[in-house]
């Protein structure tokens, strides 16, 4: 059931108890750790990355000198470098994330993502403790936030269809469609997942069906 604010996604394989994606921004936890000025100072960093990332970046690696800790805010770094085309920064402020915040629930989507363009597929499971089911995997999480899922999902996608799970491949781009069906990486994992799935075989056979007759 979907209403303007959140979205429920059905049981499936990688939410066996079914979840809620929320579309509206919680800043909860921001607000623990920030006070109103630097509240007010990082979400206007974080609308200035999307309008003009160039002079965003100066004022949010500033800003995480005094906020080493806050690790909104190494997402965001890591975002304006790939905004800026500066994919080495990118990775290492991802593996930074990482080491900083291991419990951070997107710095781990975005160096799952790490791993799998370094093909290092292997890791993958042991990121997230061998399970991929989000209700076990965060139990006590009633809510995620739809970029949340998103991210996670396409990465599993990513992630099933390197190792030939393409049924489950095919499970986390409907999964995406549902959550986020406009962003940009759920035209990568398409490409993937139809390439090989048993409908894409089918649509290439049909021209010569048509000789038979």
């Amino acid at each position: 059931m979907k209403t303007a604010n959140s979205l429920t996604i059905a049981p499936s394989a990688f939410c066996t108890q079914g979840i809620k994606i929320s579309f509206e921004s919680d800043q909860k936890k921001l607000k623990e750790k920030l006070s109103k000025t630097e509240l007010a100072h990082f979400l206007e960093l974080y609308l200035q990355a999307e309008e003009n990332p160039k002079a965003a970046l100066p004022k949010a690696l500033a800003f995480s000198e005094t906020h080493p800790d806050l690790p909104q805010l190494s997402n965001l770094l890591t975002y304006l470098y790939i905004r800026l085309k500066k994919v080495k920064k990118a990775n290492q402020w991802i593996e930074e994330s990482y080491k900083r915040h291991p419990d951070y629930f997107i710095a781990k989507i975005n160096y799952a993502d790490l791993l799998l363009r370094r093909k290092q597929f292997k890791k993958i499971p042991p990121l997230f403790g061998g399970v991929f089911d989000l209700n076990v995997l965060y139990p006590e999480k009633t809510e995620f936030h739809y970029s949340e899922f998103r991210g996670y999902i396409v990465a599993m996608g990513f992630y099933h269809h390197a190792i030939a799970e393409h049924a489950l491949a095919l499970e986390c781009y409907r999964l995406a469609v549902l959550a986020d069906p406009h962003h940009p990486s759920l035209l990568s994992l398409e490409k993937k997942v139809f390439r090989l799935s048993p409908l894409k075989k089918i649509l290439k056979a049909l021209p010569f069906c048509r000789h038979i007759n």
